[in-house]
């Protein structure tokens, strides 16, 4: 598929009367590049055979290179429920619903890709993925090497099985996988980003060139990798201190990134909205009052919350080196337990209580497996913050912790990331500061509602600058008595699936306090919209 700019939707097509031979020309057309021609003649040859499963799908596909992921999405449904054994069809879905965040479909879509064509190695490396984003690693390394093993020319798969090796902490399997990766490919995004991501030990002139080689070719590949181009440069040219470049590179993956996966503001402003409406004081009060059972108190949930790229991951990393403390990394149960049915605090209160503490077993038997054998547990998944007030109602004896960091670094930061999902508005800088404003106003609304005390407050900066102290403030929190372990957090090498996975492999450093500034005239729109979150000085 190749890069274009989105155009008219694939719907809101009308045309004239098909051609003699539309499925010819049109499949012509697809083979050349020419997307934009492809959806023009689609409509109406669709409308003269409508059955035609291949029409759908090469019309999806172009859809697809044009970022138009909804007449994409609805294209490719028609093709699997008129033809459920249409294999490549499943594996495009799935690939689709992967870029979205959409796991739970993704690998629905992919497995039955695989039951259909088992040497479909794109299918593998895509499940591998998935997986690899839900954190099932022995699960995601079994994909990879499959797809490998299926198609050793896949460029994408040796390089995702580098990101494996990272997380083995077998560096050397890494380089060796990022190598053959470029061998193969040489502008492959994957593998340029793993390098970029890496101490500048990795800058060689050789590499350096081949990126910058990979980068002014970028337009020729599909959007993805486009995009995935564009953070690599940026990495990289902030390293070398090009600030101009890197921004300039940042600005144009974000912007094609936004593009395809627009931030739906009206589903978070709704969110807050309820949440404001259903939690009260009241709610504590009679929970207290109460009694409507409380699970297992022998197990703690530890949640650490705050922005993305706050130091979320710097925080479940030095409380995973206490010998009682087992991090889980980034979990979407809580979220997906609540939303389930649990938000809406309508009806009678005590029976409510009833299912929230019923959620609240359900959430410890679903962390508490055989991989976690201490009595406490981080889960650390920032945007927890939005359910921060349900914790206690259905953990009691859960801690939370709430980790702040400068507006400008926390937001810079989240924008110069390619988050592997979720996170949209991350993508646009006034998204982004009025995402971080609800963010605001969601922690503002526990700490008016919930008891004193209830959720300890720490700055990323403080922990910069006092390891010591601030830790020791946080296991007391806890409830946990002091060990040395935590301060060598560095040394710990279990995995860590976030975009902070290299920082926390070094020791503690304040390079990242205030880098805003090295883009500070690039940050207006940033800027205007974080004002009232900004001090005088700043703003």
């Amino acid at each position: 598929m190749q890069n274009a700019q989105p155009s008219a939707p694939v719907s809101s097509l009308a045309g004239a009367p098909p051609p003699a031979d539309p499925v010819a020309e049109i499949f012509q057309l697809y083979g050349q590049g020419r997307h934009q021609e492809v959806i023009n003649r689609a409509g109406p040859a669709l409308r003269a055979a409508p059955d035609n499963v291949d029409l759908w799908h090469i019309g999806a596909a172009s859809a697809c290179a044009l970022g138009l992921l909804e007449d994409a999405e609805r294209f490719w449904t028609v093709v699997v429920t008129r033809k459920p054994d249409h294999a490549e069809a499943h594996y495009d879905l799935g690939a689709l619903y992967l870029e979205r965040g959409q796991h739970t479909d993704a690998a629905r879509h992919l497995s039955r890709a695989l039951a259909l064509d088992p040497t479909h190695s794109w299918a593998m490396h895509a499940l591998g993925l998935v997986n690899l984003n839900m954190g099932h690693i022995d699960q995601a390394r079994s994909c990879f090497d499959a797809a490998i093993r299926l198609d050793p020319r896949i460029a994408s798969a040796r390089a995702n099985r580098a990101k494996i090796c990272l997380l083995d902490g077998d560096k050397a399997g890494a380089e060796q996988n990022v190598a053959a990766a470029l061998a193969i490919d040489p502008g492959n995004c994957t593998a340029h980003l793993i390098r970029a991501e890496q101490g500048k030990t990795r800058i060689s002139p050789k590499w350096v060139k081949q990126l910058r080689t990979a980068y002014r070719a970028r337009r020729s590949r599909p959007i993805p990798e486009h995009i995935g181009l564009c953070f690599a440069m940026g990495k990289l040219a902030e390293k070398l201190k090009d600030y101009e470049l890197a921004f300039e590179a940042y600005t144009e993956g974000n912007r094609l990134h936004y593009e395809r996966n627009p931030w739906n503001e009206d589903g978070a402003d709704g969110l807050l909205a309820q949440a404001m409406a259903s939690i009260d004081p009241g709610v504590y009060e009679h929970a207290a009052r109460i009694d409507v059972g409380c699970p297992s108190e022998d197990r703690v949930p530890i949640f650490i919350v705050g922005m993305p790229r706050s130091g979320t991951t710097l925080l479940e990393q030095i409380l995973a080196c206490h010998p009682q403390v087992h991090g889980c990394g980034e979990l979407t149960t809580l979220g997906d337990l609540l939303r389930s049915g649990q938000l809406d605090t309508a009806g009678d209160r005590t029976t409510w209580l009833r299912g929230l503490r019923a959620v609240g077993q359900r959430y410890l038997d679903a962390v508490w497996t055989s991989d976690v054998r201490t009595r406490f547990a981080v889960d650390k998944m920032p945007g927890n913050y939005e359910v921060v007030g349900w914790m206690p109602l259905t953990m009691p004896q859960a801690r939370i912790i709430h980790i702040r960091r400068d507006p400008l670094d926390t937001c810079l930061s989240c924008f110069a990331t390619l988050f592997s999902t979720g996170h949209q508005y991350a993508f646009d800088q006034t998204a982004l500061a009025r995402q971080y404003g609800r963010y605001r106003r969601w922690m503002a609304h526990w700490h008016a509602v919930m008891p004193p005390g209830a959720i300890l407050e720490i700055d990323y900066e403080r922990l910069v600058a006092d390891l010591e102290g601030v830790t020791r403030s946080v296991l007391a929190h806890i409830g946990l008595d002091w060990h040395p372990d935590c301060l060598r957090f560095h040394r710990n090498n279990r995995p860590v699936l976030t975009a902070s996975r290299s920082q926390v492999s070094k020791p503690l450093y304040s390079s990242s306090i205030g880098r805003w500034r090295r883009f500070e005239r690039h940050l207006a729109p940033l800027r205007t919209a974080l004002a009232p979150h900004l001090p005088e000085s700043v703003s």
